[in-house]
Parts: C-alpha cells; sequence; structure tokens
C-alpha cells in the first residue's frame, strides 16, 4: 500500500522506463530530453560521465520550471533523515520530542513547540501540559515563534486538545474541493486559558495551530504577523529511497481566510525582539503573562 505523507519537494529518470503506450509504439513522454540523454550517453567526450549527477539535475530542473518554492525532490539520506524526525528520533536514535521547553513562571506555564515535524507532537504536549498544571499551573503560554511548521495533523491535533468544539482547518485540492478538519471530541484542556505566541519565522504548521486557536476563540495571539504559508505538500517516496515534496493542496483558516503572504495578525502587537538583546528581556512573553492575569516585569528571557 502506497504510504503519502502530508506534510502543513516526479521527476524526470533518464532512460526512464516508464512510457506512454500508443498502438504498440512505446513514445517517451519528453522526446527532447530522451534525444539529449541518448546522445550525452553515446557522442560525449568524457564516457565516464556521472549518470546519479545528470538524473539528479534533470529532476530538479523539472522541478524548478513548476516555479513552486516549495515543492522539491529529497535525497535518500535526507529523506532518511525526515522520516527518523517524523518517528520521534534524531539521528542518534535517540527519542526526540516537540516540546523544546517547558518551564513554570509564577502559576503561568509555559511550553516551546519547536516543530510539529513528529507524529506524537500531540502526545508529547499533553505531557507536558498535564505536568504544569499537576506542579499548579493556572494558565497557559504556548511559544511557536521560529517554528516553521512541519506535519499538518501534528499540529491540528495539538490545537484539539484546546477546543471544545468547532473547525481547525480547511484544505482546498488542485478541483477546487474543500475539506474540513473538524474537533471530534472536547480536548483535555478546553478551560486553561491561554496565549499563543508567534512571530514572522512562525509557519505552515504553525500557523495552523495559531488560527485554530484565535478563531474559535480560545485564546490570544502575541507577536508578530507570521509567515503566510498557505501551501501543504505531501511526500510521496520514490526508487532508490528518494522522495518528493509536492505541493498538493492549500489550507484556509477555520473562518475560511487564505494568509498566503499576509499570515496569522496577532490579537496582540508586540515589537519584534531582536536576538542580540543584551538585557535578555522578552517584551512579548511579559505581555503574554500580564493578559493571563501574571506577573511579568524583570522575568528575563525563555527563548
Amino acid at each position: 500500500m502506497r504510504r503519502q505523507l502530508l506534510w502543513g519537494g516526479a521527476g524526470v529518470v533518464l532512460g526512464m522506463t516508464i512510457v506512454l503506450i500508443v498502438g504498440w509504439a512505446p513514445v517517451h513522454p519528453f522526446p527532447v530530453l530522451n534525444r539529449i540523454d541518448v546522445l550525452v550517453r553515446t557522442e560525449y567526450v568524457n564516457p565516464s560521465i556521472n549518470r546519479e549527477r545528470l538524473e539528479a539535475g534533470a529532476i530538479r530542473g523539472y522541478l524548478d520550471a513548476i516555479n513552486d518554492p516549495y515543492t522539491r525532490w529529497i535525497d535518500a539520506n535526507t529523506f532518511r533523515h525526515i522520516k527518523r524526525r517524523m518517528s520521534g528520533q534524531d539521528d542518534s536514535a535517540t527519542p526526540t520530542s516537540t516540546v523544546t521547553a517547558m518551564k513554570l513562571i509564577h502559576s503561568t506555564g509555559y511550553i516551546r513547540i519547536g516543530a510539529f515535524d513528529s507524529i506524537s507532537g500531540a502526545h508529547d504536549v499533553e505531557v507536558s501540559v498535564k505536568a504544569l498544571t499537576q506542579q499548579g499551573a493556572q494558565a497557559l503560554i504556548v511559544d511557536v515563534r521560529n517554528n516553521s511548521g512541519g506535519l499538518y495533523m501534528t499540529a491540528a491535533n495539538v490545537a484539539r486538545l484546546f477546543l471544545q468544539t468547532g473547525v481547525v482547518v480547511q484544505m482546498i485540492n488542485r478541483s477546487g474541493k474543500i475539506s474540513i478538519e473538524r474537533v471530534r471530541s472536547p480536548g483535555k484542556f478546553v478551560t486553561i486559558p491561554m496565549v499563543v505566541l508567534v512571530n514572522d519565522r512562525s509557519a505552515s504548521a504553525a500557523e495552523i495551530f495559531a488560527a485554530a486557536i484565535q478563531e474559535n476563540g480560545r485564546g490570544k495571539i502575541v507577536g508578530n504577523p507570521t509567515y503566510g504559508k498557505a501551501a501543504m505538500q505531501r511526500l510521496f517516496p520514490l526508487p532508490g529511497g528518494s522522495a518528493l515534496m509536492l505541493t498538493t493542496a492549500r489550507y484556509l483558516t477555520p473562518g475560511g481566510r487564505d494568509i498566503s503572504k499576509v499570515g496569522i495578525i496577532p490579537n496582540n502587537m508586540v515589537a519584534k525582539l531582536v536576538d542580540s538583546d543584551v538585557n535578555g528581556e522578552d517584551p512579548q512573553l511579559e505581555i503574554a503573562i500580564r493578559l493571563l492575569g501574571g506577573i511579568g516585569d524583570g522575568l528575563g528571557s525563555v527563548r
């Protein structure tokens, strides 16, 4: 059974065996390219030319012609790394967590989600929030700043943890058909007050999560407008261990907004942080804590 992994990079293979059949005569779908391939293999001055490099170059050239910045070919080594991350492991086979930081600030719990690229992401968040509430957290800040995305379903399932009901995200395929992801049953943390932190590097799956929280009235968004990536990709495994990441759909927010190149606009806009801030202050975090009724002065940075 073919497995397609929906990510929230077919290529031309020189000497390809996939052909179009007209009557009984095989016809190459790209006759000029096929002729060039034959000439290079039979006439080029250097007979030891690297066929793998030729194939990779042809694939990349084909995909570049699509003019889609998100569609790309992934080589076998990179694809192995992606699959390990998605299974919750890094290259050393050590289990990794979606939650990259967790702490209690006064009575407010704080978690940072570094990426939504693990299928165990919702479980990781659930465990972290439970731990914080057991420590006395009465409110929650979820930080998805610099989160460039990952698996759309992981982001949707994390959002479901905090939603009582409603739409999580809408998807539109190439034919214009809209499919809707809804909350199937009340989440486990539907009453805890929450704020989501975002910035201009929050993209894709992170924007799906933030929009679900914002547009369902579940919590406030604090920070800067997000990146604005509304394209969704699928990973298609290819022969030889490589893969194609192909844009197959775009998504809309629960309310039907297209955020392409616009992003999620925070409820509370706070000046962009400077990474080299010598004082280590985090004004976005402090505003979030104040919104939740906590004490924000002099907290320092948790970035």
